[in-house]
């Protein structure tokens, strides 16, 4: 891993014309090049890979490695889920260099036709408010799980219709007739924080 190199991105950001927070500025360039050079995508190979790509980055920042403890722990979990489209579509893009984060908390959650996307209807949308630890523009993709409908959603933080905004020590998701495609939506049987291969991350440094 090219210590060295994430080491100066944190220390010295380029930093975005306008841009007034400086540690946000800095991981973004952090988990672009990550992202580049698909550093974190093995995580998804073993959940040792997962806990050695955190320890790793743990070396470099601390901060940095916080903002991958929720990817270190949903990669092995995707991983060993049972195939299917939806689940394969994902996974392919955390092998790619994809970064996932967690949603903690899903406060409201709802289907525009009262279910989610299928592949007898494909297309569906939703509203909902989310609650992260970090800023959603750092990830590819945040999971959120919505127990009512036994679906782990994968939510573009860029697709239109998603907003987010700083609250308190974490941030706000909220989600306005936002469009899904069936191979966003993963069946699975009980809450993912129940499988075997979940691992809970370690606390945010304060």
């Amino acid at each position: 891993m090219p210590d060295a190199v994430l080491r100066d991105m944190l220390a010295d950001p380029a930093l975005p014309v306008g841009a007034t927070d400086r540690r946000l500025a800095a991981l973004h360039e952090a988990h672009d090049h990550i992202v580049s050079r698909r550093l974190a995508a093995g995580a998804a190979a073993s959940l040792e890979a997962a806990a050695g790509l955190v320890a790793r980055l743990a070396a470099i920042d601390p901060a940095l490695a916080a903002t991958l403890r929720w990817h270190a722990t949903l990669a092995p979990v995707l991983a060993a889920l049972p195939a299917s489209r939806a689940r394969n579509a994902v996974l392919g893009d955390v092998r790619r260099g994809d970064l996932l984060t967690w949603a903690t908390s899903v406060r409201s959650w709802t289907w525009q036709d009262g279910w989610p996307p299928a592949d007898s209807a494909p297309i569906g949308a939703a509203d909902g408010e989310l609650t992260l630890d970090e800023s959603p523009a750092l990830y590819d993709a945040v999971l959120a799980w919505d127990p009512a409908s036994g679906v782990l959603v994968v939510v573009p933080p860029q697709r239109n219709g998603v907003s987010w905004e700083p609250a308190g020590a974490g941030w706000t998701v909220r989600l306005t007739r936002v469009t899904f495609h069936a191979d966003e939506v993963i069946r699975v049987a009980t809450d993912p924080r129940r499988h075997p291969a979940w691992r809970d991350p370690a606390p945010r440094p304060s």
